[in-house]
């Protein structure tokens, strides 16, 4: 049966490497040895410990950042200085070796916009109010939402007044953001006119590119709110939300207190914290919800979310540590949790990077090639985007498919368009260039080094240990001892060799320098196993 008890004893190898893999975009060897020698509780413990992001985006043709001052001077354009924006992103996921951009990522699925039509300050704006509460308070973020700059031009919020109403913002707040249209058996939790009143509430919201338009807590560029375009009708709720009525606001000060009126009577709905636990589960732990998942994992976990607030640490923690996070609560452990999800586009690239130590351009040293050349162009423009994971910028306000279309979800990331960017990765690594597409990859990666160094390595002499102590690290499960593990060992290290003859050659190649022998097939294996389904999956 599916259970939150707390997983006991100290994690090991292929516990670590599930929970981080999870929850990091990729540990490296010496992270997961280091989690190996922890139980569930310092583990958790030690991912839940993030810390607020110092660094900022750069103009590589200023060498500085722009974000803070709306309108500064800049000599890139505003579509360059968006997709920097991302690349700042991307590479702060890349060196997180805790749990925090996992959470943006979570909370900006949840809360969907896109950097299309937005100007790159609001949107640097956007991306740190879902830092700031990354682990905080998933209501308090809710409200917050209200006021932010990002959402009210992406959903039209700035053309909604009580003469021209617009509904967007209010029926995503409702159907994506947190209650969902339908309970799991399918009754509607909301009406019609349920979003017509709330679409009244935020009437006469103006985004405001003023630098001294700015939150209180959060000390980030808000909207302003206009009382003389606000409606100032009573808004009245129906069934679903106990008949309940919101009175107007006289002032424009009196509007924030409509907003949080609402965003109480919502939250106060059960539901909320049910839709907001199983996109947890989804995103962390498995796409499968069924009667028993929902009983035994979804329904105590929005208990709790209730009863503390909707602040969100302890019950991400309260899953993490679980039984059934680590697949211990049956007699099989390795049939339903560690390596059944598709590793997203990030997962796969950066794990990459991660684990074999891929360095980008440096940020400082070499600005351009750092956000123009590589995360501009062979990240994002390239890989990320030709995988189906064009970050910040989804289809739609559902945000991307594999994290909310049933019954698929993960599983969406391979399809055949995307299985041929995915599985050129290796090749763009070891021959630094774009596969398919022309230029560079921008990143030298010396397979022979890497394998060199002992900390990656032990015995590289040994063909056993030089297999095993890759794949046990990068693949869900161990296959030592199987006709998997024979495969990668046999018939794409050795070849035609004997493990005798192996040594031989590793010998020769430290004696001499000559590495022709045996680099051909280094770089086999590590093809092969980056190509491998088991490397696709976490």
């Amino acid at each position: 049966m599916a259970s939150l008890n707390p997983s006991n004893g100290v994690l090991g190898t292929r516990k670590a490497a599930h929970l981080l893999r999870r929850t990091t975009f990729g540990p490296t060897r010496a992270m997961i040895e280091a989690y190996a020698a922890m139980i569930p509780d310092e583990a958790v413990t030690a991912l839940l410990d993030i810390q607020p992001i110092t660094t900022k985006p750069i103009d590589y043709l200023t060498g500085k950042t722009w974000v803070d001052n709306y309108s500064s001077s800049s000599n890139s354009t505003e579509n360059l200085l968006k997709r920097f924006v991302v690349s700042w992103w991307l590479d702060n996921a890349r060196r997180d070796n805790t749990i925090l951009h996992k959470m943006i990522l979570f909370l900006h699925q949840t809360w969907i916009t896109t950097y299309e039509n937005v100007d790159s300050e609001l949107y640097y704006d956007y991306l740190k109010l879902i830092e700031y509460y990354g682990l905080g308070n998933f209501k308090t973020l809710a409200y917050k939402m209200c006021f932010n700059n990002s959402m009210l031009i992406y959903l039209d919020g700035g053309y909604n007044t009580r003469t021209d109403p617009n509904e967007n913002f209010a029926r995503e707040f409702l159907e994506m953001f947190t209650i969902g249209k339908t309970t799991r058996e399918g009754v509607r939790n909301y009406s019609e006119n349920d979003i017509k009143e709330a679409a009244k509430i935020f009437t006469g919201f103006r985004w405001a590119k003023n630098n001294e338009v700015a939150d209180s807590e959060t000390g980030l560029r808000v909207c302003t709110v206009d009382i003389s375009k606000h409606n100032r009708d009573d808004k009245f709720f129906g069934d679903a939300f106990q008949n309940t009525t919101i009175h107007s606001a006289t002032t424009s000060e009196g509007i924030y207190t409509e907003v949080q009126q609402f965003v109480d009577l919502v939250f106060a709905q059960e539901e909320v914290s049910k839709n907001i636990c199983r996109k947890l589960y989804r995103f962390f732990v498995n796409r499968k919800i069924d009667d028993e998942i929902e009983t035994q994992i979804i329904t105590p976990l929005a208990t709790q979310l209730r009863n503390e607030n909707y602040e969100l640490k302890e019950v991400i923690k309260r899953l993490l540590k679980s039984k059934h996070f680590y697949d211990e609560d049956d007699d099989n452990k390795k049939d339903e949790i560690i390596g059944s999800q598709i590793k997203s586009p990030a997962d796969l690239l950066f794990g990459t990077m991660r684990f074999f130590n891929i360095q980008p351009p440096d940020a400082v040293t070499n600005t351009f090639n750092h956000y123009q050349d590589f995360y501009r162009e062979a990240i994002q423009g390239f890989f990320m985007d030709g995988a189906g994971f064009k970050l910040f910028h989804p289809d739609n306000v559902a945000g991307y498919p594999a994290y909310y279309r049933e019954p698929d979800y993960d599983r969406l990331w391979i399809n055949t368009s995307t299985l041929v960017i995915r599985y050129t990765l290796p090749r763009m690594i070891l021959e630094n260039r774009r596969i398919l597409a022309n230029g560079y990859f921008y990143v030298t990666f010396d397979l022979l080094a890497w394998i060199n160094n002992p900390e990656n390595i032990s015995d590289p002499g040994d063909g056993t240990k030089l297999v095993d102590e890759i794949i046990r690290y990068v693949f869900p499960e161990n296959p030592t001892k199987t006709e998997r593990f024979d495969f990668f060992l046999n018939d794409i290290l050795l070849g035609n060799l004997s493990l005798t003859n192996w040594r031989m050659e590793w010998d020769n190649y430290k004696t001499s320098g000559n590495s022709a022998s045996i680099l051909p097939q280094l770089k086999q294996l590590f093809k092969s196993i980056l190509f491998s389904q088991e490397y696709q999956l976490q």
